[in-house]
Protein backbone atom coordinates (compact mmCIF):
# COMPACT_ATOMS: atom_id res chain seq x y z
CA UNK A 1 0.00 0.00 0.00
CA UNK A 2 2.87 2.05 0.82
CA UNK A 3 4.20 1.73 -3.00
CA UNK A 4 1.08 2.79 -4.26
CA UNK A 5 1.36 6.23 -2.33
CA UNK A 6 4.41 6.50 -3.25
CA UNK A 7 3.64 6.28 -7.11
CA UNK A 8 0.64 8.67 -7.11
CA UNK A 9 3.02 11.44 -5.20
CA UNK A 10 5.69 10.93 -8.09
CA UNK A 11 3.21 11.20 -10.75
CA UNK A 12 1.49 15.00 -9.01
CA UNK A 13 -1.73 15.30 -8.58
CA UNK A 14 -2.25 18.11 -11.19
CA UNK A 15 -0.96 15.37 -13.51
CA UNK A 16 -3.83 12.68 -12.73
CA UNK A 17 -6.27 15.24 -12.44
CA UNK A 18 -5.83 16.26 -16.02
CA UNK A 19 -6.19 12.66 -17.26
CA UNK A 20 -9.05 11.90 -15.28
CA UNK A 21 -10.57 15.31 -16.95
CA UNK A 22 -9.70 13.85 -20.55
CA UNK A 23 -11.18 10.30 -19.83
CA UNK A 24 -14.59 12.31 -18.50
CA UNK A 25 -14.80 14.90 -21.22
CA UNK A 26 -14.74 12.23 -23.76
CA UNK A 27 -10.90 12.25 -24.74
CA UNK A 28 -10.85 8.53 -25.25
CA UNK A 29 -13.68 8.51 -26.97
CA UNK A 30 -13.26 10.60 -29.13
CA UNK A 31 -10.29 8.84 -30.40
CA UNK A 32 -12.22 5.30 -30.16
CA UNK A 33 -14.44 7.09 -32.96
CA UNK A 34 -11.49 8.59 -35.15
CA UNK A 35 -10.56 5.22 -35.37
CA UNK A 36 -14.19 3.39 -36.59
CA UNK A 37 -14.63 3.50 -40.24
CA UNK A 38 -16.79 5.39 -41.79
CA UNK A 39 -19.77 2.88 -42.99
CA UNK A 40 -22.96 4.93 -43.15
CA UNK A 41 -22.60 5.05 -46.81
CA UNK A 42 -21.42 1.37 -47.54
CA UNK A 43 -22.96 -0.40 -50.19
CA UNK A 44 -22.83 -3.81 -50.96
CA UNK A 45 -20.89 -5.19 -54.10
CA UNK A 46 -23.16 -8.34 -53.71
CA UNK A 47 -26.27 -8.28 -56.02
CA UNK A 48 -29.73 -8.85 -54.47
CA UNK A 49 -31.58 -12.23 -56.06
CA UNK A 50 -34.83 -12.36 -55.48
CA UNK A 51 -35.11 -16.40 -55.99
CA UNK A 52 -33.54 -18.47 -52.66
CA UNK A 53 -33.19 -21.52 -53.61
CA UNK A 54 -32.49 -22.90 -49.72
CA UNK A 55 -32.49 -22.81 -46.60
CA UNK A 56 -30.23 -23.50 -43.76
CA UNK A 57 -30.42 -24.42 -40.13
CA UNK A 58 -27.07 -24.44 -38.08
CA UNK A 59 -25.36 -23.44 -34.47
CA UNK A 60 -24.61 -20.16 -33.88
CA UNK A 61 -20.84 -21.01 -32.75
CA UNK A 62 -19.04 -18.27 -34.36
CA UNK A 63 -15.90 -20.98 -34.67
CA UNK A 64 -18.15 -22.77 -37.57
CA UNK A 65 -19.47 -19.60 -39.30
CA UNK A 66 -17.30 -18.68 -41.86
CA UNK A 67 -16.15 -22.07 -42.98
CA UNK A 68 -19.96 -22.96 -42.93
CA UNK A 69 -20.93 -20.46 -44.98
CA UNK A 70 -17.92 -21.23 -47.21
CA UNK A 71 -19.30 -25.29 -47.40
CA UNK A 72 -22.46 -23.89 -48.44
CA UNK A 73 -21.42 -21.07 -50.94
CA UNK A 74 -18.44 -24.21 -52.97
CA UNK A 75 -19.02 -27.57 -51.61
CA UNK A 76 -22.86 -27.56 -52.08
CA UNK A 77 -22.83 -24.37 -54.40
CA UNK A 78 -25.68 -22.48 -52.78
CA UNK A 79 -25.57 -18.85 -53.68
CA UNK A 80 -27.78 -17.76 -51.32
CA UNK A 81 -29.95 -18.72 -48.67
CA UNK A 82 -32.13 -17.68 -45.90
CA UNK A 83 -30.72 -18.26 -42.34
CA UNK A 84 -32.20 -19.84 -39.17
CA UNK A 85 -29.04 -19.76 -37.00
CA UNK A 86 -29.18 -20.63 -32.72
CA UNK A 87 -27.40 -22.25 -30.38
CA UNK A 88 -27.41 -26.14 -30.95
CA UNK A 89 -28.95 -25.43 -35.00
CA UNK A 90 -31.12 -28.61 -35.40
CA UNK A 91 -30.76 -30.36 -32.56
CA UNK A 92 -33.39 -27.37 -31.03
CA UNK A 93 -36.27 -29.27 -33.12
CA UNK A 94 -36.28 -31.94 -31.49
CA UNK A 95 -38.02 -31.53 -27.98
CA UNK A 96 -34.71 -31.32 -25.46
CA UNK A 97 -35.50 -30.11 -21.65
CA UNK A 98 -33.30 -27.52 -22.19
CA UNK A 99 -34.71 -25.85 -25.85
CA UNK A 100 -38.58 -27.51 -25.55
CA UNK A 101 -39.87 -23.68 -26.16
CA UNK A 102 -37.78 -23.07 -28.55
CA UNK A 103 -38.30 -26.23 -30.94
CA UNK A 104 -42.06 -24.95 -31.81
CA UNK A 105 -40.84 -21.30 -32.67
CA UNK A 106 -38.00 -23.07 -35.10
CA UNK A 107 -40.45 -24.77 -36.49
CA UNK A 108 -42.46 -21.72 -37.23
CA UNK A 109 -39.92 -19.49 -38.54
CA UNK A 110 -38.25 -22.46 -40.67
CA UNK A 111 -41.90 -23.02 -42.06
CA UNK A 112 -42.54 -19.41 -42.95
CA UNK A 113 -38.84 -18.77 -44.94
CA UNK A 114 -39.94 -22.18 -46.64
CA UNK A 115 -43.36 -20.84 -47.80
CA UNK A 116 -42.70 -17.31 -48.22
CA UNK A 117 -39.55 -17.89 -50.36
CA UNK A 118 -41.02 -21.08 -52.04
CA UNK A 119 -38.09 -22.62 -50.82
CA UNK A 120 -37.43 -26.24 -51.89
CA UNK A 121 -34.27 -27.53 -49.74
CA UNK A 122 -33.08 -27.35 -46.47
CA UNK A 123 -29.52 -27.98 -45.23
CA UNK A 124 -28.87 -28.88 -41.43
CA UNK A 125 -25.24 -28.63 -40.26
CA UNK A 126 -24.37 -29.98 -36.47
CA UNK A 127 -20.61 -29.14 -35.61
CA UNK A 128 -18.30 -31.27 -32.94
CA UNK A 129 -17.92 -30.26 -29.56
CA UNK A 130 -21.12 -28.48 -29.19
CA UNK A 131 -21.57 -26.36 -26.00
CA UNK A 132 -25.59 -26.64 -26.82
CA UNK A 133 -24.99 -30.76 -25.95
CA UNK A 134 -22.19 -30.55 -23.50
CA UNK A 135 -23.47 -27.46 -21.16
CA UNK A 136 -27.07 -27.22 -21.75
CA UNK A 137 -28.06 -31.18 -22.17
CA UNK A 138 -24.87 -32.84 -20.33
CA UNK A 139 -23.71 -35.33 -23.02
CA UNK A 140 -20.30 -35.36 -23.69
CA UNK A 141 -17.23 -38.44 -24.84
CA UNK A 142 -18.25 -41.05 -27.34
CA UNK A 143 -22.34 -40.13 -27.11
CA UNK A 144 -21.89 -36.71 -28.03
CA UNK A 145 -21.71 -37.15 -31.99
CA UNK A 146 -23.41 -40.37 -31.77
CA UNK A 147 -26.67 -38.16 -30.36
CA UNK A 148 -26.21 -35.08 -32.60
CA UNK A 149 -26.13 -37.20 -35.43
CA UNK A 150 -29.94 -38.42 -34.40
CA UNK A 151 -30.97 -35.58 -33.49
CA UNK A 152 -29.96 -34.59 -37.06
CA UNK A 153 -32.15 -37.06 -38.48
CA UNK A 154 -35.17 -36.27 -35.69
CA UNK A 155 -35.06 -32.44 -36.58
CA UNK A 156 -35.39 -33.73 -40.51
CA UNK A 157 -38.36 -35.73 -39.47
CA UNK A 158 -39.53 -32.98 -37.50
CA UNK A 159 -39.34 -30.52 -40.78
CA UNK A 160 -41.04 -32.91 -42.78
CA UNK A 161 -44.27 -33.03 -40.79
CA UNK A 162 -44.87 -29.58 -41.56
CA UNK A 163 -43.41 -29.57 -44.93
CA UNK A 164 -43.73 -32.94 -46.87
CA UNK A 165 -42.52 -31.85 -50.59
CA UNK A 166 -38.62 -30.83 -49.41
CA UNK A 167 -35.35 -32.06 -50.41
CA UNK A 168 -33.31 -31.84 -46.98
CA UNK A 169 -30.03 -32.67 -46.35
CA UNK A 170 -27.62 -33.34 -43.18
CA UNK A 171 -23.96 -32.75 -42.45
CA UNK A 172 -22.01 -32.87 -39.39
CA UNK A 173 -18.66 -30.31 -39.05
CA UNK A 174 -15.44 -31.80 -37.42
CA UNK A 175 -11.95 -30.06 -37.46
CA UNK A 176 -9.19 -32.10 -38.90
CA UNK A 177 -5.96 -32.47 -37.42
CA UNK A 178 -4.57 -29.37 -39.71
CA UNK A 179 -6.82 -27.24 -38.20
CA UNK A 180 -9.20 -27.13 -40.73
CA UNK A 181 -13.50 -28.00 -41.13
CA UNK A 182 -14.67 -31.28 -42.74
CA UNK A 183 -18.36 -31.67 -43.66
CA UNK A 184 -19.87 -34.76 -43.40
CA UNK A 185 -22.85 -36.03 -45.22
CA UNK A 186 -24.99 -37.92 -42.25
CA UNK A 187 -27.69 -39.64 -44.24
CA UNK A 188 -31.52 -39.33 -43.59
CA UNK A 189 -34.49 -40.98 -45.04
CA UNK A 190 -36.01 -38.97 -47.86
CA UNK A 191 -39.21 -38.38 -48.42
CA UNK A 192 -40.97 -40.64 -51.00
CA UNK A 193 -42.12 -39.67 -54.05
CA UNK A 194 -45.56 -38.92 -54.77
CA UNK A 195 -47.28 -41.86 -56.58
CA UNK A 196 -47.91 -41.28 -60.46
CA UNK A 197 -51.54 -40.94 -61.35
CA UNK A 198 -52.09 -43.67 -63.81
CA UNK A 199 -54.60 -42.57 -66.62
CA UNK A 200 -57.18 -44.90 -67.66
Amino acid sequence: MQRVKAGIRSVGWPILLGLITLVASGGCANRGMMMMADTSNFESTIPFTEKIPAGVLYCSDGRFGDQSDQFLHEGLDIPQYDRVILPGGPGCLIGHDAAHVQAEGVLDDLEFLIEAHELERVVLIAHEGCAFYTELLGVSGAELEQKQREDLRAAAERIRERVTDLTIEAYFARRTPDGKIAFEPVPIEQAAPDAPISSR
